[in-house]
C-alpha cells in the first residue's frame, strides 16, 4: 500500500535506499552519514532482519576505532557500504577533495576518509546524495578522490550499483545514442572510426588525482559506423536514468544533471510521453500510462515498417527511408525508465518510530528534525 501521508526529502530517500539492503549482508555506514544509518535501521526493521549494520558512531560500536574496522573491511567483511561526495561524475567517481584546481582551489573538502579504499574492498557500493544538481553532478570531476572502476588486472571485491538520490536512480549502464549527419574530422575519417566521442580524454586506467585522467576500465565511447552518416555510440559504464521518484519525469532529472544521461538528441518514447502528460496536469499513474502508450506505438509503428518494407505495401512507401531509419533506431536506444513508489504506510510508521528511537542515539538532532 503506497502513502497518501506528506513525507520529507529526506524520509523518502532512506525508504529508497533501505530498498536496496538484503538480510543476511553485513552493512558499513561510514562517519557523518544519517541517512544511509536510517536506511540500514529500517531495513533491519523491515525486510532484512538477518542484516548486520556497523554504523560508525553507534554506542554499540565493536571495533577499537576505525583502524580495526578499516581492516576487517579489506579482508571482505563488509558487503555493502554507502558513500556520497560532493561531486559524482558520469562514471560515478567521487570527489571528496577540493572543488577547482587542487593546488588552488575554490572549496577545500573534507578528504577522501578511506573512500578510495572502499570502493576496491566492498561487494556493493551505493553512491547517495541529498541533493541533485548540475554542479553536484558534472561530466568531469575536479578531483577523483574515489574511483568506480579501474584496469582489468587490479583486484577489485565489488562495484558501484548506483547512484540515489531525491530525484531517482542512475545506473552504470551501456548508453547507446545516435547522431545523424556527421560527416567527416579533420583527418578526413567519418566521426566514429577511430574516434572516442563524448567521453574523449576521460578514460585512463587506475588512476586517482586531479581530473581529465579518471579512473574508469571502459569510460571511453565506442563508436559504431552504421552508414556514411549515422553512428550509434556506446560509452561504457556511464550512469544512465534508471528510476524516477514519485512526480518526477526523466526532463526533470536530466535538468539538473551536469552530464548526458541519455534522454538527449535520442530522447526515448517513455520520457516524452512521460513528460507530454506531466504538462497536461496528469497524476503519476496517467504518465505511466501515456509512457506505456508511446512505448507500445513505437513497437508497432517499427514492426509494420519491416513487414511493410518486405512486402512493398504503400503505408510503408510513404515514409521515407530516413524516417524509418531514425524511428528503428530510437527504438535500439530506448531506455527502460521505472517509476518509484513513494513511500509505504508502514515504512513510514516504522521510520517515525523504532528508526527514530534508535537513531537519535547517533543522530539526535537529525532523527527529532527529518523523521516526521
Amino acid at each position: 500500500m503506497t502513502s497518501r501521508t506528506v513525507y520529507s526529502r529526506e524520509e523518502w530517500l532512506i525508504c529508497l535506499l533501505a530498498r536496496q539492503l538484503r538480510s543476511g549482508e553485513t552493512i558499513g555506514v561510514g562517519n557523518q552519514s544519517p541517512v544511509p544509518a536510517a536506511a540500514a535501521l529500517l531495513a533491519q526493521e523491515l525486510h532484512a532482519p538477518g542484516s548486520t549494520a556497523y554504523i560508525l558512531g553507534q554506542p554499540d560500536w565493536p571495533f577499537e576505532g576505525t583502524e580495526e574496522f578499516f581492516a576487517y573491511m579489506q579482508r571482505g567483511g563488509i558487503d555493502v557500504f554507502f558513500l556520497s561526495g560532493a561531486q559524482i561524475d558520469a562514471y560515478g567517481n567521487i570527489n571528496l577533495h577540493a572543488i577547482g584546481g587542487y593546488g588552488r582551489p575554490k572549496v577545500r573538502l573534507p578528504g577522501g576518509a578511506g573512500s578510495g579504499v572502499v570502493n576496491y574492498v566492498c561487494r556493493r557500493i551505493l553512491l547517495f546524495k541529498t541533493d541533485h544538481g548540475p554542479k553536484g553532478f558534472p561530466e568531469k570531476l575536479d578531483f577523483v578522490s574515489s574511483a568506480a572502476y579501474s584496469a582489468p588486472q587490479v583486484f577489485r571485491r565489488g562495484r558501484v550499483e548506483g547512484v540515489f538520490t531525491p530525484l531517482g536512480v542512475l545506473r552504470p549502464l551501456w548508453m547507446e545514442g545516435v547522431s545523424q549527419g556527421i560527416g567527416q574530422g579533420e583527418d578526413g575519417k567519418p566521426n566514429g572510426e577511430g574516434r572516442t566521442g563524448e567521453a574523449d580524454g576521460i578514460a585512463k586506467e587506475g588512476c586517482i588525482g586531479e581530473a581529465g585522467d579518471i579512473a574508469e576500465d571502459g569510460g571511453a565511447s565506442e563508436e559504431d559506423g552504421m552508414d556514411g552518416d549515422t553512428v550509434v555510440q556506446r560509452r561504457k559504464h556511464r550512469l544512465r536514468l534508471a528510476a524516477v521518484a514519485p512526480g518526477v519525469t526523466p526532463a526533470d532529472v536530466q535538468a539538473q544533471t551536469g552530464f548526458d544521461l541519455g534522454l538527449g538528441p535520442w530522447r526515448s518514447v517513455w520520457a516524452r510521453a512521460a513528460d507530454t502528460a506531466a504538462a497536461a496536469g496528469a497524476s503519476v499513474a496517467e504518465r505511466g500510462q501515456a509512457a506505456e502508450e508511446g512505448k507500445a506505438a513505437l513497437e508497432g509503428w517499427t514492426a509494420s515498417a519491416a513487414r511493410g518494407s518486405e512486402t512493398g505495401c504503400a503505408d510503408a512507401e510513404e515514409r521515407s527511408a530516413s524516417q524509418t531509419r531514425e524511428m528503428a533506431l530510437e527504438k535500439l536506444a530506448l531506455p527502460v525508465v521505472e517509476q518509484l513508489e513513494p513511500p509505504t504506510e508502514l515504512e513510514l510508521t516504522i521510520l517515525r518510530t523504532a528508526v527514530r528511537a534508535k537513531l537519535e542515539r547517533i543522530y539526535p538532532l537529525f532523527a527529532r528534525q527529518s523523521l516526521g
